[in-house]
Formats: structure tokens, C-alpha cells, sequence
């Protein structure tokens, strides 16, 4: 079976559902909103399978130890314990896939090779002070890439070039001028 098949499961059809009803109609004119319709989607699947102790940080600032290292990934998905999921997106309905993805590719190859502890960092919260948690990139954790762009479909062998592994995941919506997108 593969890894964290049950995420894998409804990070597939969350994007499905969010890019038939959202960006098809006309819903989603950036990533911020395509980040939003998909977390949302994302967090009411989980609602419904009573999984209540997974959580979504939208955005957050990943700070690396003992380095400077910052990262920003779009989501991260959460167990009590363990960071089970990082997705990176990426809207650009107009851009072609081979020029949109390295950047998004490097930030999870980044996280993927830190598997530490992780400090979430919420340095504009205001109010009383929790302990922060850190987390761990779970060993089986899945690393998904999914993008809504133009031209031909990114290959497979195309991110494990860039260094992509088995606990990768990509998600395509291919866009045209003439059709609804192509997942």
C-alpha cells in the first residue's frame, strides 16, 4: 500500500472538487484563493471522517534549527504529533508547467532533507503566549506539488529529475482557452 494512502486519498479529491467547482467557475483568479477553496475543502473531508485531530496551518513560517532557514510552504497537515503533509501550489492558468514548479520542488525537497523538529512560527500572534510546539516531518509524510497551468503536462520523470521520491504526490489542472481544466 502506499504511503499515508488515506491523505494522498483526500488531497486528490479535494483538488478535484475545488478545481470543477471553484476554479471552472470562475471562483479562483489567484493562489491566495485557490490556497483558501482548498484548505477548505480540505478541513471539511477531514470533518466529515471524524480525523479531529488533524489540523492545517495555512502559510506558516518554518523556521529550521540550528540555521536561518526560512520556509513558507502553502499548507502543512498536521497530527497531534507529526506534520503528515506539506503541499505547495501553485495558480498560474496562463504559465506553462515547465516554468512554475523548481521553486515549489526545492521547498519541499528542503523540508523533506530537515526532517528535525520544526518551529512553527506565528511571530505577528498577539495575545497570551502558548508554548510553541515543533513538529516532525513524519518519515511517511507526502510532499505534494499541485498546480493549475497551461501546455503540456508535467511528466513524472520531470520532478524526479529535479529530485522528487516516492513520497511525492503531484496534482495537475491543465488549463486551454477553449476547455474546462483537464485534471
Amino acid at each position: 500500500m502506499t504511503k499515508r494512502q488515506l491523505l494522498r486519498d483526500d488531497l486528490n479529491c479535494a483538488w478535484r472538487s475545488v478545481i470543477k467547482n471553484f476554479y471552472d467557475a470562475q471562483q479562483i483568479d489567484s493562489e491566495a484563493s485557490l490556497q483558501a477553496y482548498f484548505a477548505a475543502t480540505l478541513i471539511n473531508r477531514f470533518e466529515k471522517a471524524k480525523r479531529k485531530s488533524w489540523r492545517i496551518f495555512l502559510e506558516p513560517t518554518i523556521k529550521l534549527p540550528p540555521s536561518s532557514i526560512h520556509r513558507k510552504p502553502d499548507l502543512l497537515i498536521c497530527n497531534n504529533n507529526q506534520i503528515i503533509g506539506v503541499v505547495e501550489l501553485k495558480y498560474a492558468p496562463r504559465g506553462e508547467g515547465n516554468e512554475i514548479y523548481e521553486k515549489d520542488l526545492k521547498t519541499l525537497l528542503i523540508l523533506s532533507e530537515n526532517r528535525q523538529h520544526f518551529q512553527i512560527a506565528n511571530e505577528r500572534y498577539l495575545g497570551p503566549l502558548k508554548s510553541v510546539k515543533s513538529y516532525s516531518l513524519a518519515k511517511d509524510a507526502v510532499l505534494c506539488w499541485a498546480g493549475v497551468y497551461s501546455g503540456p503536462r508535467l511528466s513524472t520523470q520531470k520532478f524526479k529529475e529535479a529530485g522528487a521520491r516516492d513520497d511525492f504526490l503531484a496534482l495537475h489542472a491543465i488549463t486551454s482557452p477553449d476547455n474546462p481544466a483537464t485534471i
